[in-house]
């Protein structure tokens, strides 16, 4: 998934300035929404039907992905 999002230019929205909602007053709110939207509906569909709760529950697609990666990378 990491790579997938890299390609697509999305993984942004991970790990970097784009991880946080920014507000709904600021004119590139409606760019972000976008793009976490379409984060969020990839990693939705990359994982198993019990796994949606844990993507469903995060706010911003960096929550998404923490919360996946406490489940399957071994601390």
């Amino acid at each position: 998934m990491h790579q997938y999002l890299v390609s697509q230019g999305y993984w942004s929205y991970i790990n970097s300035a784009l991880e946080k909602k920014p507000d709904i007053t600021n004119t590139n709110y409606p760019t972000w929404e976008l793009g976490a939207t379409w984060v969020m509906y990839r990693l939705a569909t990359c994982v198993h039907d019990h796994m949606l709760s844990h993507i469903r529950d995060a706010n911003t697609p960096k929550g998404a992905w923490e919360n996946l990666r406490k489940i399957f990378v071994p601390t």
